[in-house]
């Protein structure tokens, strides 16, 4: 039920638990479906990280499903370069220091970073 997204697909949800067990939709409407239902929800979830990756692009291309695979791959790269910039822009624009015990493990981090190398384990799985 939480993970419905359209109000039809929840509704047929929770007709089915009021099937099983009576008292759980009055339960559920105290508590207030937009505080748990995707389908409900009054922000737009499509940028929250869900259980799974599938599920958040899923959030995302409903207008893109129909298209013929080329043109959805194109949109896909384009949709993720435009979160990259957007996140890479706003990382470049925080000036905000860490206080200094952080900023010293990050510095040392950095440092031991620098000494490590990338060796492939396998061909297609780098450790």
């Amino acid at each position: 039920m939480a993970k419905a997204y359209t109000i039809e697909e929840f509704n047929q949800y929770i007709s089915e638990i009021c099937n099983i067990d009576g008292r759980v939709k009055p339960y559920l409407f105290n508590i207030g479906y937009d505080r748990w239902s995707a389908a409900h929800s009054i922000v737009n979830r499509s940028m929250v990280m869900t259980s799974n990756i599938a599920e958040s692009m899923n959030s995302v291309n409903k207008a893109a499903r129909d298209l013929p695979i080329y043109d959805l791959l194109d949109y896909l790269m384009k949709l993720v370069g435009a979160w990259n910039n957007t996140n890479r822009n706003a990382a470049l624009a925080t000036g905000t220091m860490l206080s200094t015990k952080y900023e010293i493990m990050l510095r040392e981090k950095i440092i031991a970073l620098r000494s490590m190398t990338v060796t492939p384990s396998n061909k297609h799985l780098y450790t």
